[in-house]
């Protein structure tokens, strides 16, 4: 059922054409990491957990990754939040919320 929903964007044009199944174990597998891998998670971030606004960033990019194939955004969050955990700071221009 699932996977004819998704088929159904993909006809709709409203998501890139994805095979549904690898999609909804991307799904799966990003949002289960954040659930199972929390204290990696914390390591990578200078051994503190998310705050609210890196959690709103992960969703977010996870997000775009998933339904629009915005792997830049991804990367680009990627590189800002490891710069950020070995400055011991947000990147310039953020704020804590």
């Amino acid at each position: 059922m699932k996977e004819a929903k998704i088929r159904q964007w993909v006809d709709d044009k409203r998501i890139l054409p994805v095979e549904p199944s690898s999609l909804l174990y991307m799904i799966w597998a990003s949002t289960q990491h954040y659930a199972d891998f929390d204290h990696q998670v914390n390591i990578l971030n200078d051994h503190q957990p998310l705050s609210d606004m890196q959690f709103e960033r992960a969703v977010q990019t996870v997000t775009s990754v998933i339904v629009a194939g915005d792997w830049v955004g991804a990367l680009t969050f990627a590189v800002l939040l490891l710069a950020s955990s070995r400055a011991g700071s947000l990147p310039q221009g953020s704020t804590e919320h």
